[in-house]
């Protein structure tokens, strides 16, 4: 049997204070705002610094970005007769065939790509 400890008793005694690994760390809470002050604009024209010499600042030399890829709508059903079902299957075969890709999703696109071009260049 274990021996109690008399302090357990005792209503005098300071009060153990129970540790954590968790102490020292810091609160978790919202985050901090972030300084979102403007980022220069850079010009070529010479600055002056504290001596009054005008010191030639060099501009930005930007990164290219490609253009951005033109996102799929997946699964937008549109009605289409049989017939021109038959013929967008048959073309994709013969592509395939052919060692192309044979997309019938391709071909739609750019048969409407070239729909559209056509009503843009008629306006």
């Amino acid at each position: 049997m274990k021996t109690p400890r008399l302090t357990d008793f005792d209503p005098n005694v300071k009060t153990h204070k129970l540790g954590s690994p968790l102490d020292g760390m810091p609160a978790i809470g919202r985050a901090q705002p972030v300084n979102n002050s403007p980022i220069p604009t850079p010009t070529n024209q010479p600055e002056a610094n504290n001596t009054g010499t005008v010191v030639p600042v060099p501009g930005y030399h930007g990164t290219v970005v490609s253009p951005p890829k033109r996102l799929i709508k997946r699964r937008h059903p549109f009605d289409v007769y049989e017939d021109q079902l038959k013929a967008l299957k048959s073309l994709a075969l013969e592509e395939k065939q052919q060692g192309l890709l044979g997309s019938e999703s391709a071909m739609v696109r750019e048969a409407l790509d070239n729909y559209l071009q056509k009503r843009k260049a008629s306006k």
